[in-house]
């Protein structure tokens, strides 16, 4: 029984994650979860505290799968450098793919929240942070193995490769006709170097 219990929670968690991602967490009211969810409005009230609380529930499970994806993006590579390239490139494939334009939930909240909620902004600094920490190990290891041979700068070029990487999810909600995806390659590249 409290496995069905998980199961469903983690439906529910990704149905309210889908509609904050599309409309933001202002212009989701209690009767928009309500008729997505298929729960009534106690019942939200009652598992999760409200609609904050589903908020950053959801906010939580897209942050861990994001850095899920992330972190596996590094596992069992021969090429530091390659693995770069290819989070960039799949992010890049995945926001062109992304025809509404949602970006990313996470840059989406900084956006639209950040400063005002602070539980949230602390929330968000640790993403960061924890982003960052992996990339500059990535980028420790390359210089480890003789990848980045110029590279005199991991933390600053961590920082710099997480800032691009949580542009994109921004840059890409513009209705664009340019494709920023072989010319922003060639640039991560170069830094790479």
């Amino acid at each position: 029984m409290g496995r069905k219990q998980a199961f469903a929670n983690e439906e529910i968690l990704e149905i309210a994650m889908k509609l904050f991602w599309v409309k933001g967490f202002h212009a989701t009211s209690i009767d928009d979860l309500v008729h997505e969810l298929g729960i009534n409005r106690s019942s939200i009230y009652h598992c999760y505290g409200g609609k904050k609380e589903l908020f950053f529930k959801a906010l939580e499970q897209f942050k861990n799968q994001s850095f899920s994806k992330i972190k596996a993006n590094f596992e069992n590579t021969t090429s530091i450098k390659k693995s770069f390239l290819r989070l960039f490139e799949s992010t890049i494939d995945f926001l062109n793919r992304d025809k509404s334009r949602n970006g990313c939930l996470l840059i989406n909240t900084i956006t639209e929240l950040v400063p005002e909620d602070k539980e949230l902004e602390l929330f968000l600094q640790k993403n960061k942070m924890e982003t960052e920490k992996l990339f500059i190990e990535m980028i420790e290891k390359g210089i480890q193995t003789g990848e980045f041979k110029n590279c005199k700068n991991p933390e600053g070029l961590g920082q710099i490769l997480f800032t691009i990487h949580s542009g994109l999810g921004v840059i890409y909600k513009f209705p664009n006709k340019v494709d920023y995806k072989k010319n922003l390659l060639q640039q991560i590249e170069k830094l790479l170097n």
